[in-house]
């Protein structure tokens, strides 16, 4: 590879390395391939585009260079697919990615859970349930009682106190 040159001087064939012209080579070649850049980037790519002679020479040469690859139309497609009458047809592998047979027996002749083993599945949900609201019921009985040790305090509750009957209302 040919040596960077002192301040731009004549073309370079070297990349231009250092964290810096990493980022602005990454941000060049990202919007080369049709990403937008943000805000930010754009600008740092900017300022760096600016002041770095080298990238603006490794921009024009090694990405400006590049072709775009042609574009596939129908007739090309049509072409290069062979048709059922005068060529061969593709049928594929019958291995899989792991290389066995796609076609291979399921474990247990069944893609899903048998009808007991679902059955098994709704019961202990059922049974959960049903637990849970037993379990909730004891509990707020135990819990929603009167204190036992509480005295009767109240005026009307006394030995011997009048009771006066309640009135209806109007």
């Amino acid at each position: 590879m040919a040596p960077m040159s002192d301040g731009g001087a004549g073309p370079t064939a070297r990349v231009p390395s250092g964290g810096r012209h990493a980022r602005a080579q990454d941000l060049i070649e990202r919007r080369a391939g049709g990403e937008e850049l943000g805000e930010y980037d754009r600008r740092i790519l900017d300022a760096h585009m600016a002041a770095c002679s080298d990238c603006r020479e490794w921009e024009a040469t090694v990405v400006g260079g590049q072709e775009e690859p042609a574009r596939a139309t129908v007739g090309d497609v049509e072409a290069a697919t062979p048709s059922e009458t005068g060529g061969q047809s593709h049928i594929g592998s019958d291995k899989d990615a792991m290389g066995q047979d796609k076609r291979r027996q399921v474990v247990g002749q069944s893609w899903g859970p048998s009808k007991a083993r679902q059955l098994l599945y709704y019961g202990l949900a059922v049974a959960v349930v049903i637990a849970i609201y037993i379990g909730g019921k004891i509990a707020i009985d135990q819990l929603d009682k009167a204190p036992a040790h509480n005295a009767d305090q109240a005026p009307w509750s006394q030995p011997n106190a009048p009771q006066t009957p309640p009135q209806r209302f109007q």
